[in-house]
């Protein structure tokens, strides 16, 4: 009587067990996966990473958060300045991700995932721009810009998109969005004077771009994930290695 039950017991546990087993092996190989993604970016492996972050992209979609894996390889794109592919990854990445709420102001918080995505994918429209601009096409390049700003305005320190201001933002000190959003409009201002000259000289030929007035990094489009994620939350993953929204998998 007891062997019976007991194997009754076993029976109806084991499907709950297989489960714990399958859920934990996937969690063990997204980690894993994780961890070798992070090394392959910091070296420089942009490829490597990409597939390790694609294929994490494939398992976790059945776990919350799945925009994540979106994201990262998105921004493994960014940094290898691909521009054009990380802008639809970061698009869809934008769209699976939650939107951040406001605080008692209105604002939302610069290091919540949404403005994550949102500061990687508005510079990705800057990286385009830029490629526009410098190949003389103004035109394309401005309205590049305009998306970059407003892709960006969002998680800014006023809200707002500054697209069609015309008055210099001011960044906001630790509003890092700020920062990257002045860049932004001052390119854009010069690419817009830069047109008028172009019209107001008939047929001569286009003037050189001018060097941006605006202080940026050398690359200012190519975000550290690692130190990125550190700053967003204090729950980083192993040794530091919390992609994606500040933690790890």
């Amino acid at each position: 009587m007891q062997s019976s039950r007991r194997w009754r017991l076993f029976w109806w546990t084991l499907p709950a067990v297989i489960v714990f087993l399958v859920v934990g092996g996937l969690l063990l190989l997204l980690w894993i996966w994780n961890m070798q993604a992070g090394s392959q970016y910091r070296e420089g492996e942009y490829e490597l990473a990409e597939a390790s972050y694609r294929r994490q992209g494939a398992v976790s979609e059945v776990f919350p958060e799945p925009w994540k894996a979106v994201y990262n390889e998105g921004t493994v794109q960014l940094a290898d300045q691909r521009y054009e592919e990380s802008n639809e990854v970061l698009a869809v990445a934008l769209e699976e991700v939650p939107e951040a709420p406001v605080d008692e102001s209105g604002l939302k918080d610069p290091q919540s995932p949404e403005c994550m995505v949102r500061t990687n994918l508005s510079l990705t429209f800057e990286g385009m721009a830029d490629a526009k601009r410098g190949a003389g096409e103004l035109e394309e390049a401005i309205g590049l810009y305009q998306q970059a700003l407003e892709a960006l305005g969002a998680c800014t320190s006023d809200g707002e998109s500054e697209a069609e201001q015309q008055e210099r933002p001011e960044p906001t000190d630790g509003w890092r969005p700020d920062v990257d959003e002045q860049r932004q409009w001052d390119k854009m201002q010069e690419s817009e004077q830069e047109q008028e000259e172009e019209s107001s000289g008939g047929n001569g030929s286009p003037s050189e771009p001018e060097p941006s007035t605006s202080e940026a990094p050398a690359d200012p489009r190519v975000q550290e994930l690692e130190s990125r994620n550190q700053s967003a939350s204090p729950t980083a993953g192993p040794e530091g290695e919390g992609f994606g929204g500040g933690q790890n998998w």
